[in-house]
């Protein structure tokens, strides 16, 4: 008989759960360095792509889905640090405003802010909405996203975790954008593992950010298995999640994507043809409706405001005026 293996069992958080965590380190003064540690393991995630599928990082050119909060702060650090090694670095601001350190860590870097996602982008980081997500989302009409989507060479990188999936349950009631990878911090998040969430994650990544004592017991526990001999990578990664046990920490992980067998990148992954919307996007899905309103995660929300867009974020940056033209994905 053979020696017996263990089967692994992996910690899920809800938001709440990864806040709180935070909290205390936030109230001590070390929200910047939260927010560099998870902006460097992103940057690392979208370089390691970027070798991957292009041989070189240098020249590369990669554009961010920026929202208004700490997600969005932590994408413009990753852009910053990505463009310091050589990438071409563009940033689509969602709202009139977004986090004003990352903004000028971003424009002293060189990064750009633009209103269109080029053709020719090589990846895409998703840091609209993190721990906060929920479902409902609506994705803005952004010239040049649908087409870059359709390419299957581009590498889509979720910040935290895909925006239109709800952190807790993996519910998506509305658009969401299938991502290649999650870079998700502190600990992985119950949303990532559970419904569509699961799905839409891709290859998750957990990057430890320091969060250590601070962090709860799990809510609950994925439950790994062995890989049997011929097994594809990525093929039933999981069992499936069960309730609270104590005696394991959480720790960085890396899971493959989940049902990998079956799925190519830029797959329409449920509905065919009838799920794609009319600017022929493939990784753009919608989910059932929300119902009417401005909550999170509707055009309402997220891109009230008005005023000029560009202009307003250079302002609250302290970066002049960005050329004073209007973003064409504004209402």
């Amino acid at each position: 008989m053979g020696a017996p293996s263990c089967i692994p069992l992996i910690p899920l958080y809800t938001g709440r759960q990864i806040r709180q965590a935070e909290a205390p380190l936030l109230e001590a003064g070390h929200r910047e360095t939260l927010m560099r540690r998870a902006a460097y393991g992103l940057a690392q995630a979208v370089l390691e792509r970027l070798r991957a599928v292009r041989g070189s990082v240098y020249g590369a050119k990669v554009t961010g889905l920026i929202g208004s909060g700490n997600n969005g702060g932590d994408g413009l650090y990753a852009l910053a640090m990505l463009r310091r090694r050589g990438v071409e670095t563009h940033a689509v601001m969602m709202r009139d405003r977004a986090h004003e350190a990352g903004t000028r860590a971003f424009l002293a870097a060189g990064g750009r802010l633009v209103d269109v996602v080029d053709t020719d982008t090589d990846a895409l980081i998703d840091a609209i909405i993190g721990t906060g997500s929920r479902v409902g989302f609506e994705m803005p009409r952004i010239p040049g996203l649908d087409e870059v989507l359709a390419d299957e060479s581009t590498q889509v990188i979720a910040c935290d975790i895909p925006s239109g999936v709800d952190v807790e349950t993996g519910a998506v009631a509305g658009d969401v954008i299938d991502a290649d990878v999650t870079v998700t911090f502190g600990g992985i998040k119950s949303g990532l593992a559970l419904g569509e969430g699961s799905h839409a994650a891709g290859e998750i990544r957990a990057v430890d950010i320091g969060l250590g004592a601070t962090l709860p017991t799990p809510a609950r526990w994925l439950v790994g298995r062995r890989a049997a001999a011929g097994d594809h990578a990525g093929c039933g990664r999981h069992a499936g999640p069960v309730e609270p046990a104590a005696g394991l920490g959480a720790r960085s992980q890396v899971l493959p994507r989940r049902a990998a067998c079956d799925r190519r990148l830029g797959a329409v992954p449920r509905g065919g043809a009838a799920d794609r919307d009319s600017g022929g996007d493939l990784r753009r899905r919608h989910g059932h409706p929300a119902g009417p309103g401005g909550g999170p995660g509707t055009p309402e929300h997220h891109d009230a405001g008005g005023g000029d867009h560009l202009r307003e974020v250079h302002r609250r940056a302290g970066a002049g005026d960005g050329g004073g033209h209007r973003p064409r994905h504004l209402p």
